[in-house]
């Protein structure tokens, strides 16, 4: 197959892969939430998330021949601390790493 038919059949594939893109999955731990997010062929360099009023979004862009872009927001529990993100990328996942707030703890009470 000669370069410019493997680079489209590369675009039509990520469009066809990711017009509905919904590919995560999460992890939670007692620490906290983890969130992996399955992003092909994209960059660090290209990756953005923005956290703010309980939401968490995920911009990322691949550039081939034609720049792509993908968008995903998630709902973020409120007792995630959503201002201590760690984020990491590799082999095509985004790993995001929310820790739970530390006043947030259960309240346990005991009859008296």
């Amino acid at each position: 197959m000669s370069l410019v038919m493997s680079t489209i059949n590369d675009d039509l594939n990520w469009f066809f892969d990711n017009a509905n893109y919904t590919d995560y999955e999460t992890q939670k731990t007692d620490e906290g939430l983890t969130l992996y997010v399955d992003l092909p062929g994209v960059k660090k360099d290209d990756v953005v998330v923005f956290a703010d009023n309980g939401r968490l979004t995920v911009e990322a862009k691949r550039k081939t021949t034609v720049e792509k872009k993908y968008k995903k927001s998630f709902s973020v529990s409120k007792n995630l601390d959503t201002s201590k993100l760690e984020l990491s990328l590799s082999d095509g996942v985004l790993k995001i790493t929310m820790p739970n707030l530390e006043n947030k703890k259960s309240n346990i009470f005991k009859l008296k």
